[in-house]
């Protein structure tokens, strides 16, 4: 992969995407405005280890159905929680 390709590839994509770029770069698939397009997204994830992934999943868009484990789920919520906290009103 070129440096430029990868300069590229990072402006283009969603900012909560950016945080998953090391995985994303060694991933061959459709582009992510494709993906947008398709009318039921359906993501499925198990653990917290996968909690970064399906945030930057929500964030971009790219999730119509969610199927995740309680842990996961409650960590997500943490999240979320402790950044609204943070976020300046």
């Amino acid at each position: 992969m070129t440096a430029a390709f990868t300069a590229r590839a990072k402006t283009m994509l969603p900012q909560a995407m950016r945080r998953v770029w090391p995985a994303m770069s060694r991933a061959v698939g459709t582009a992510l405005s494709e993906i947008k397009k398709i009318p039921n997204k359906m993501v499925a994830a198990v653990g917290i280890d996968k909690v970064p992934a399906v945030l930057a999943a929500l964030e971009g868009g790219m999730v119509d159905k969610l199927y995740i484990d309680q842990p996961a789920a409650a960590e997500i919520m943490r999240r979320k929680t402790a950044q609204k906290k943070s976020d300046p009103i």
